[in-house]
């Protein structure tokens, strides 16, 4: 069961696939590797980078929260399918929900919330979401 919140904005969706060395002694998809999943999504949805010059000068996006439910379990073989779901931006941070599902299955395998603030790396200090950044978080 998903609990998307009903006023969120699917931004993006990758499909990675599942390796062999993904799972674990039990078979599964190790849980630890649901949150590589989630960053790899992340990741891709952001350009494959976490920091742009377009931003500004040491201007980064870091996670300061993150979580995951796990609801059913995976295994090899597999394509994770991970959608992106913008809950809210603030003045420097912005929240998301990810929901795991596999190719071909509608199924929820896991859900991830995450915070992720924009940062001057050089001063430790937030800064306001830049405008530059701001077409992640429309739809694409």
């Amino acid at each position: 069961m998903t609990t998307i919140p009903s006023q969120s904005v699917l931004l993006f969706t990758s499909q990675i696939p599942l390796r062999w060395a993904d799972m674990d002694a039990y078979g599964h998809v190790n849980n630890v590797q649901y949150l590589r999943l989630l960053e790899q999504s992340r990741v891709e949805w952001m350009g494959n980078s976490t920091d742009h010059p377009e931003w500004g000068e040491n201007v980064a996006i870091v996670s300061v929260h993150l979580d995951c439910d796990f609801h059913l379990q995976i295994s090899y073989p597999g394509v994770a399918e991970i959608q992106v779901h913008l809950v809210k931006i603030g003045r420097s941070s912005v929240t998301i929900k990810q929901v795991l599902r596999i190719v071909g299955d509608e199924r929820v395998r896991a859900e991830g919330n995450a915070v992720l603030v924009f940062t001057n790396m050089a001063a430790g200090t937030s800064v306001p979401v830049p405008q530059t950044a701001r077409h992640l978080f429309e739809p694409r």
